[in-house]
């Protein structure tokens, strides 16, 4: 395609402008606008991680933190297994709310997740780079960056929202 010449006349100066259009637009539906994801698969993707973290650390919380390098003692296996209702809690939650209207409630569940993996994400962090866990640790720091990321997307995307 040859270049379209656009004249103009910037006070007695004239100048002459060429502008080309591309042959073809790039396409990266991924990468525009709301087209990133649906908040319904956010919390869709948050209740499956969520239910098998919950239920292998309720019902096996030696084997499940074993992958890790992690020994506990009686009383941090019962911790685990509380940590483990207190994610099938999150599961269901937002299993519940994926297909909520919009709503002040929804809106602060998605800020309570984004904090909570954002807080999550630091603690795994410094679990990892204090030698805690074995490498597998890395993936945990990774899921929780990520939730955070897809919780703060939905945070943030159309400005801070506001909850009260």
């Amino acid at each position: 395609m040859l270049p379209r010449q656009s004249k103009h006349n910037l006070g007695g100066l004239k100048v002459n402008i060429f502008v080309r259009k591309a042959s073809h637009d790039i396409h990266i539906p991924y990468l525009e606008g709301d087209n990133l994801m649906k908040l319904s698969t956010m919390f869709l993707i948050y209740a499956i991680i969520s239910a098998i973290f919950g239920l292998a650390f309720v019902f096996t919380p030696e084997t499940s933190l074993a992958f890790y390098g992690i020994n506990l003692s009686p009383g941090g296996i019962s911790v685990v297994r509380l940590f483990g209702v207190a994610l099938i809690e999150f599961a269901l939650l937002s299993w519940f709310v994926r297909n909520a209207g919009n709503s002040e409630a929804r809106r602060a569940i998605i800020l309570a997740f984004f904090v909570g993996e954002v807080v999550g994400f630091i603690l795994a962090l410094f679990g990892q780079l204090s030698g805690a866990v074995n490498v597998l640790g890395w993936s945990t720091v990774a899921i929780y960056l990520l939730l955070a990321l897809g919780f703060g997307y939905f945070q943030f995307k159309g400005g801070i929202t506001k909850i009260v």
